[in-house]
């Protein structure tokens, strides 16, 4: 108590990185700063404020306080500090498109990056959508990988193919990386010859810490589900998303994995995500080698939950998956149904949010198409298949997309992820996949989440009121 009490020096410790705003007196003491007021009590209270803004460091603690306060003839000094955590923070690029990819003989071409990061040291994870296309009629086969400066850390298992110009391949990267302080991510593609352009999106988040990750090995696919990869997690009990980025690498024999028949499912057997169309396999490139990305949230999820990515074919065939199954704060899925694709803009999918204006977020896009006559129906270059948000376009399609083949053949339909991160533009946004074809014949389907990323500016504004009242 501070009895008979007028006037009073409190006295607040905070680090010496904070810029701080404040009616206070701010003074430097080694590796903090002091904010001191000398107040006057009314009514046996008074009250103190302050905002600050830290560094563009995440994640990271900050540790402030204990708050002293002084008076003539006692002192009282908090029982323990408080803390402020920076939270996560996500990095976007882009990329432009490189025209001729290099030759694997040499060094990849880099076909997007992130810059230097300025993430503090952690665990990062990464996200990144491929698209190759060919130029001529050549059967070239692409590498792709994500890239710090040092090594690669991730990569296809098997070749992502080429063929007749004009077709796309598409590949999502996944990986969950430690890494030191300020860190640099290449995304990188190079090709077995001359003539496949390559275009990627990657998204590199910092501090999303309640996460796990698996890079499967091949597995021979058996014809009841076969686990193709399985993931054990140490997470908490909670809300989580799991991506999948699976390829099949087809045997001698032209067959189709039929609908349903790849999924993700959690420890209990439950299918939480599956393919929409058949994958109709051939045995020659550009069709025997496919890819595709499922997507899954499961709400209220046991600590310690397993995730497993199985597949189940008739003929002889061989399959890889990546997993990657994290938490966020405030997440929202769409798990689309079939549309019929018109020549003029159709809506595939829309997803509701409840995210505030302003708020850092990542979106996942993965979208499959099927072809159901006997025409060559493409989506066109950049406009074809676009993610928006509120009608505003935030990622596109780089390249024309077109089948390998028409319907009832091998590579009659096509998958592609598209990936962005940025910040909201109003409050409850909505995202929202839509496609113009050249002519109707596609069938398409979306999945999309969309999840919270800490906005990497933070200012806060912290009042502590300080109610004194004499006793004896």
């Amino acid at each position: 108590s501070f009895v008979g009490t007028d006037s009073l020096e409190i006295i607040e410790y905070v680090p010496d990185a904070f810029e701080i705003i404040t009616d206070g007196k701010i003074k430097q003491v080694g590796d903090r700063k002091t904010i001191t007021w000398n107040k006057e009590l009314v009514d046996g209270k008074t009250e103190v404020s302050y905002s600050y803004s830290i560094p563009l460091v995440f994640p990271e603690l900050y540790a402030l306080g204990p708050i002293e306060i002084h008076s003539k003839t006692s002192t009282f000094t908090e029982a323990r500090n408080w803390f402020v955590a920076a939270d996560p923070v996500a990095i976007f690029d882009d990329g432009a498109g490189v025209t001729g990819i290099a030759l694997c003989s040499g060094t990849p071409s880099t076909i997007a990056t992130t810059g230097a990061t300025g993430f503090s040291a952690g665990n990062n994870l990464l996200i990144a959508s491929t698209i190759i296309t060919s130029t001529d009629a050549g059967q070239e086969v692409v590498t792709a990988d994500i890239h710090d400066g040092t090594s690669a850390l991730v990569t296809n298992e098997f070749a992502i193919q080429g063929g007749t110009s004009g077709l796309i391949n598409d590949y999502l990267l996944l990986d969950k990386h430690t890494a030191g302080s300020n860190p640099t991510y290449n995304v990188r593609a190079c090709n077995s010859a001359a003539a496949e352009n390559g275009e990627a999106k990657i998204s590199a988040i910092s501090g999303m810490s309640v996460s796990d990750y698996v890079d499967g090995s091949l597995v021979a696919i058996g014809t009841t589900d076969t686990t193709i990869a399985s993931l054990p997690t140490s997470l908490q009990a909670g809300n989580n998303i799991i991506i999948a980025s699976i390829q099949i690498d087809n045997g001698g024999t032209g067959q189709d994995l039929a609908a349903g028949n790849l999924k993700i499912k959690d420890g209990s057997g439950a299918t939480l995500a599956s393919n929409e169309y058949a994958l109709s396999f051939g045995t020659a490139s550009n069709t025997d080698i496919q890819s595709i990305v499922l997507i899954a949230y499961q709400t209220s999820a046991s600590a310690n939950s397993t995730y497993t990515v199985t597949g189940a074919i008739t003929n002889a065939a061989d399959g890889e998956a990546k997993i990657l199954v994290f938490q966020s704060a405030e997440a929202y899925v769409l798990n689309g149904a079939s549309s019929a694709i018109a020549a003029t803009q159709t809506i595939i999918g829309t997803l509701n949010t409840s995210f505030a204006n302003g708020e850092s977020v990542v979106v996942v896009a993965t979208t499959a198409v099927d072809d159901t006559d006997n025409g060559a129906e493409t989506l066109a270059a950049t406009t074809g298949l676009v993610l928006q948000e509120a009608g505003v376009t935030k990622a596109a399609n780089q390249y024309q997309l077109q089948a390998s083949a028409v319907s009832g053949n091998a590579g009659d339909g096509y998958r592609h992820t598209q990936v962005w991160s940025g910040t909201t533009g109003s409050a409850s946004p909505q995202y929202t996949l839509k496609a113009t074809a050249s002519a109707t014949g596609l069938n398409g389907e979306v999945q999309i989440i969309a999840f919270k990323v800490q906005n990497p500016t933070i200012s806060v504004s912290l009042t502590e009121s300080l109610p004194l009242t004499a006793t004896a």
